[in-house]
Order: C-alpha cells, then sequence, then structure tokens
C-alpha cells in the first residue's frame, strides 16, 4: 500500500506483508510528515525585490522574441496588483512568441497616483487566440477591479490594463 511500503504491483491496502489498511494507517499516523516536493512561487524572486519592472526585465532576457520595456513608474503598486499585471506581461509575451511573427513587442508601464497601467502591444497576434491565453491573467485583474481591453490596430494586439493603487 502507498502507506506503508509503495510498489508498483501493490493494490492499495495491500503492502505485500500481511498486514491491513487499519494497520497500515496506523503506522502512517505515528510518522512525522515529510514534504515530498520542494515548494516553488509561482512568481519570479525579482518580482519581490524588484517590482514589476524589474520581473518584466527578467521576462525580456527569458523571452525567444525582443522585447521593448518602457517605464515611468513612480512608486510601486500592491503585491496584488504587481503580480495581476506581472501575469499579464508574461502571458502576452507566451502568446506573441507562439502566434506571432517574431517581431518585437512593446511592454509600457506607467504608475500615477492613483493606479498603474500596462500597455502591451504584439505585432501580428490575432485577437482570437489572445482570449483564451490570457484568461488567467483576465481572472486576476478583474479580481483587483480592473479589465483587460483586447483591441486590433492593423495587424497588431493592443493589451491594456490599468489597475488601481489603493489598497
Amino acid at each position: 500500500c502507498p502507506i506503508c511500503a509503495p510498489r508498483p504491483f501493490a493494490s492499495v491496502g495491500d503492502c505485500g506483508s500481511g498486514h491491513d489498511r487499519a494497520r497500515c494507517r496506523a503506522k502512517d499516523e505515528n510518522q512525522e510528515p515529510q514534504l515530498t516536493r520542494p515548494h516553488f512561487s509561482r512568481f519570479p524572486v525579482s518580482l519581490t525585490e524588484a517590482g514589476l519592472a524589474g520581473a518584466v526585465r527578467e521576462v525580456t532576457d527569458d523571452s525567444q522574441i525582443p522585447v521593448r520595456v518602457e517605464t515611468t513608474t513612480e512608486r510601486r503598486p500592491r503585491p496584488a496588483a504587481e503580480a495581476a499585471l506581472y501575469r499579464l506581461v508574461l502571458d502576452s509575451v507566451r502568446l506573441a512568441e507562439r502566434c506571432g511573427n517574431g517581431a518585437p513587442v512593446t511592454v509600457r508601464v506607467e504608475s500615477g497616483d492613483d493606479s498603474v497601467s500596462v500597455q502591451i502591444t504584439a505585432p501580428s497576434v490575432d485577437a482570437a487566440p489572445a482570449r483564451p491565453a490570457l484568461e488567467h491573467a483576465a481572472d486576476r485583474l478583474a479580481a483587483l477591479n480592473s479589465e483587460l481591453t483586447i483591441t486590433t490596430a492593423g495587424n497588431d494586439l493592443i493589451l491594456k490594463a490599468t489597475v488601481p493603487c489603493a489598497s
């Protein structure tokens, strides 16, 4: 059984040593819990240390296409806003890698007194695959009373999101 002695040929509750399930569970309850996998954050350390601008620059370093970053940030927004906007940038760059023509993606990050905005321009990316690809980012933004706007200008996909900075 998986509690007593995991073996690929044994069925659950049959460890092959004559134990029954109750005995195997009793043995397991007396043991200290062990971590089987290390815990990893879903966001890079740079998001915590350097904020949204630093994390976006890290995305550009790992990207398969060129990414231009323009920032005019005066102050850091709350962590939830940074995480939501980071997810938007990451998913948008991945979308452009898959669906674009390899032209540079432009990411503009601007912050004011009461909000932070991100505008992403992805050349030659159609809006149809963008909606499902950016669904999780849109959900994060919606949780912060923000909205993801997906438009096109010529062959370019333009994504805009503004998140309020108030806690």
